[in-house]
C-alpha cells in the first residue's frame, strides 16, 4: 500500500522508479526466478552453464524459497552461488 500510494502521488519517487532497470521474471528462466519451482532436477545442476551465468554476475537477484521442506543448501548449485557471493 505504501508504494502504491508513493507511486500515486509522489512524482520523484515515480521517476525514481520508472528509471530502475527492469528484469525478465519469468519462471524457470535466465533470471530471478531461475530455482522455481525448485524442483530436485533443477536444483541438482551444476553445470558450466550455470556457473557462467552465476559468474558473468548480470543477474543481480535470485529469489529463493523459504516455504520448502527440503533445506535448498544442500543442493551443489545453491552452494555454488552462495560460495560465488562470498568472492
Amino acid at each position: 500500500m505504501a508504494y502504491l500510494k508513493s507511486f500515486m502521488t509522489r512524482m520523484s519517487f515515480r521517476l525514481s522508479w520508472n528509471s530502475v532497470q527492469k528484469i525478465d521474471n519469468t519462471i524457470g528462466a535466465l533470471g530471478p526466478h531461475y530455482f522455481a519451482p525448485y524442483k530436485r532436477e533443477i536444483l541438482e545442476v551444476c553445470d558450466e552453464q550455470f556457473k557462467s551465468m552465476v559468474d558473468s554476475m548480470d543477474i543481480p537477484v535470485f529469489k529463493l524459497s523459504n516455504q520448502k521442506k527440503m533445506p535448498l543448501e544442500q543442493f551443489d548449485s545453491i552452494q555454488y552461488l552462495f560460495e560465488t557471493l562470498k568472492k
